[in-house]
């Protein structure tokens, strides 16, 4: 039995018949998760939720980049036994992630939850003289 040479490369490239101009022909629809992704980005374009994601960066930074005030963060943190509970035992704030929502969503979660401690700590620092520390 012999078989026919068929040329594949030209089957798949066809201008009008081949992969790339059926695809064209389909129309695209985006899972639900990437239509989640869009409206979050689109959200996130707002000047108030810029602000305020800039702003939560912004602190977490501040405590992640200095030893002193990590320190002051986890001294305020020790008080509330029910708060170390809810952040699983974590002594940091999570800082937020470019690309992934859902590590955005929970280092939001974090910081909210630990509003209260991020308050005091600033207080602290601001009161025992800590100037820049105490300014965000």
């Amino acid at each position: 039995m012999r078989f026919q040479s068929y040329d594949y490369a030209a089957a798949m490239s066809g201008k009008h018949r081949g992969v790339k101009a059926r695809i064209r022909q389909q129309k695209f629809v985006h899972c639900k998760a990437h239509c989640l992704n869009l409206a979050i980005v689109h959200a996130c374009n707002d000047p108030c939720i810029r602000t305020m994601m800039a702003t939560v960066q912004e602190v977490n930074f501040m405590y992640d980049y200095s030893v002193k005030r990590l320190l002051v963060f986890q001294n305020e943190l020790a008080d509330d036994a029910d708060l170390q509970e809810r952040l699983q035992k974590s002594t940091k704030l999570k800082t937020l992630c470019e690309t992934r929502w859902t590590s955005r969503a929970e280092a939001l979660s974090t910081f909210k939850s630990a509003y209260g401690v991020v308050i005091h700590a600033l207080e602290y620092l601001h009161e025992n003289g800590d100037e820049e520390e105490g300014q965000h």
